[in-house]
């Protein structure tokens, strides 16, 4: 009997990634969505700044100072279509935050807890 003997090491089994819980995940999410926000609001302001427009409530062009007038509807297009991506960014940023926010630990949505 070797006391000095080792013993064999086990053999290292695949890397595990820790478990993410469902309150990770879902921060994940709002975090995502809040960075496309941003993005589409970027873009607008460079799309404001390089033509000066000004947009109506509905989206629509109110005065722009374009190169050519016919590249008009191909620029209110542009706007319309950032407008879009932005509505549709920050009504999944709420969706998002509604989930966190019920999964929170003291207990969820402000709004409704009064």
């Amino acid at each position: 009997m070797n006391l000095f003997r080792r013993k064999p090491e086990p053999e290292p089994g695949p890397a595990t990634a820790p478990a993410l819980s469902e309150l990770e995940i879902a921060e994940a999410a709002v975090r995502v969505a809040d960075a496309r926000i941003g993005a589409a609001d970027k873009e607008f302001r460079e799309l404001v700044e390089r033509y000066q427009i000004r947009v109506d409530r509905n989206g629509r062009i109110a005065s722009a100072v374009l190169p050519d007038y016919t590249k008009r509807d191909e620029i209110e297009n542009l706007v319309r279509a950032n407008l879009h991506a932005r509505d549709k960014a920050l009504a999944e940023f709420h969706r998002a935050l509604s989930i966190w926010s019920g999964l929170k630990p003291e207990g969820g949505n402000h709004a409704t807890s009064c």
